[in-house]
Parts: C-alpha cells; sequence; structure tokens
C-alpha cells in the first residue's frame, strides 16, 4: 500500500506521504493530461501527484459515480474513464486548474460525453489507447474506438472482426505507439488492430492454455514435469517496440516467455516476479539500450534488469539441442 516516486536527478525510490486504502482487489490506472499526472484507483477514487510536495492530492472527477469505474486513461487531450458498461471521455475545455478537477458532466458545449460502444458484448474490462484511438477490451470481445476529431462525436465505436474477449488488464501487452497490441483473449493470442485481429503464437496458446507444467533445474540438470489442477496466473508486456513478454507460473509469476518480434526468437527467463515493465534510463549515456530495458520486480520490491550477455561469470542458463516434445 506504499506508493513511491523516482524524481528526475534523484538517487533513488522516495515514498508518498499520502496513504490511499486500497486492498488488493484494487486496480491502479493513470493518466497525463496537460503536464499533470492523475492516478486513479478504483472503487475509491482519483489523485493528482504534486511533485513539490511528492503527495497525491484527491482529485474530483465530476459527473462520474466514481465508485463505479474501473479506471482511466487518456487520449488527444481527453481524460478517458470506464466502468463495465460505458465508456467516458472528459470535457477539453473546462479544466479547472486550481483544484485540477476534469469535468466529465455530458455537454455539447463542452465535448465530454458517454457511450455504451456499439458492438460490445460483454462487460468492459480495460480501456487502452492505441494509434486508432482506443481499444476497448470486454469479456467476450473487442471494440475499437477510432478517433474522429469531431468535438461533439469524438469516438465511433465498432466491433473489432473476430476478436475474442478478455478479462484482465494484465493480458493486454498494449505500447500506444505501435500499429497493434497483443493480447490473450478467449480466441488465443491476437494481435489486435483497428479492424479485425490476427491470430498469432498458437504454440504460446497451446502451452498456457493447458494443463501440463515442465521446468528445468539448472543444478541437477533435469527436467519435471506435473499436471496442473487451476489455471496458470499470466501477464503480458510489450517492451521497446521490440520484446514481447509473456510471464506465467503456477499460482504467481515465476517464468516469462522473453519473444523478440524482430528476429522473430523465443527465449525463456526463470525469476520469481509480480511484474515486468519497461526501465527507462535516466543516464543519457545508458538511454539506447534497449535490450537492457526489460526490467522485473519482485515480491521483495527490488528490481532486476535483465542483462543479456552471455559471457559474464555471473550468467546461468541453459541452450537445448536436438528433439525435446
Amino acid at each position: 500500500g506504499t506508493h513511491y516516486t523516482y524524481a528526475l536527478g534523484g538517487t533513488k525510490w522516495v515514498p508518498i506521504a499520502t496513504v490511499v486504502p486500497i486492498t488488493s482487489a484494487t486496480k491502479i490506472s493513470y493518466a497525463t493530461l496537460q503536464g499533470i499526472s492523475y492516478v486513479f484507483f478504483s472503487g475509491i477514487g482519483a489523485y493528482k501527484w504534486n511533485s513539490t510536495t511528492n503527495t497525491l492530492i484527491p482529485v474530483t472527477l465530476t459527473g462520474l459515480t466514481v465508485a463505479n469505474i474501473l479506471g482511466i486513461t487518456t487520449y488527444q487531450g481527453y481524460m478517458i474513464a470506464f466502468d463495465q458498461n460505458s465508456v467516458y471521455w472528459s470535457s477539453v475545455l473546462d479544466i479547472d486548474y486550481t483544484t485540477n478537477s476534469v469535468d466529465f458532466t455530458p455537454s455539447l458545449t463542452s465535448g465530454a460525453g458517454q457511450i455504451r460502444p456499439e458492438g460490445a458484448k460483454g462487460s468492459i474490462t480495460v480501456v487502452t489507447p492505441a494509434t486508432f484511438g482506443l481499444a476497448v477490451y470486454t469479456a467476450a470481445n473487442i471494440v475499437s474506438a477510432v478517433y474522429s476529431g469531431n468535438s461533439r462525436y469524438p469516438f465511433n465505436f465498432k466491433e473489432v472482426v473476430a476478436s475474442g474477449g478478455c478479462n484482465s488488464e494484465e493480458l493486454v501487452g498494449y505500447d500506444a505507439n505501435t500499429g497493434n497490441q497483443y493480447a490473450y483473449t478467449t480466441s488465443g493470442f491476437q494481435s489486435v488492430t483497428a479492424t479485425g485481429t490476427q491470430t498469432v503464437f498458437p504454440e504460446i496458446t497451446d502451452f498456457l492454455a493447458g494443463s501440463d507444467w515442465e521446468d528445468f533445474d539448472q543444478d541437477t540438470l533435469a527436467f519435471s514435469q506435473s499436471v496442473l489442477t487451476a489455471p496458470m496466473a499470466k501477464q503480458i508486456v510489450s517492451i521497446s517496440d521490440r520484446y514481447l513478454i509473456i510471464s506465467y507460473g503456477k499460482t504467481s509469476l515465476t517464468h516469462a516467455i522473453l519473444y523478440d518480434m524482430i528476429q522473430k526468437r523465443y527465449g525463456k527467463l526463470k525469476i520469481d516476479h509480480v511484474d515486468c515493465f519497461e526501465y527507462e534510463y535516466l543516464d543519457p549515456a545508458l538511454a539506447d539500450a534497449p535490450r537492457k530495458s526489460i526490467a522485473f520486480l519482485k515480491p521483495d520490491g527490488s528490481v532486476y534488469i535483465l542483462n543479456p550477455s552471455v559471457t559474464l561469470s555471473s550468467s546461468s542458463g541453459v541452450i537445448l539441442f536436438g528433439k525435446f516434445q
């Protein structure tokens, strides 16, 4: 329940003094609008980060029933909020910089509005920004919201052809700077665009959806195999517009499949973690190191950065030759 920030030029993560009464079920999302960082805690409310005092200041999202809101994001100057049934977009005119509240009250004058997305076949689970606008993931399918540029009707909603459902934001690996998104859906692993989907990586789908668990012990140099009685824990992350990290484990994340989308090669990592994310070096001399931008957050809060070198004396790993099925 402790939140931390890392200020430019700092040497360590600094805890934020503000206490937010979150639980394990609380989902945290964020949006940056007009240079202001907003953090939303599902069922609790929105906060603005004050960089001077390193505190979180409560923000009122007018026109919304905050208890029902699942998350926020942003696109083209709009604050986007969503609940299980609707997508909301804020005013682009009426932003009060004194209280930093965001107005979601529907108005043809301010441009704020809401809609129940046409084509949605299930409850909304996550909304992410995309190059075309917004990708609205539901429990049964995906709906695209193409940005129109019309202030009265800023988004045109349409069902994405051949899309499956997605029940968690952790199963969507999105990067707003790329032309497509990857998601693990009820139809398997899919590449998502505004007009349709393409089923990809069927071998990963078969493995993650299966009940066979296999592992390799580097100390005994032996394989082990067991049968699972519950679905694997899973998470998908896109890093540096090149790497797709599929984390998985029996009950928590203990392994990760690394896929190089450029060279189209697989690798596998074995590390206990709760999250994988793109690490941004603040040192300009290291900023151009995309291969060293894959970071893992461990359960104790420590961060480990993947070093892909195979010549280090501290490195460990195994490569398999021949047929193994």
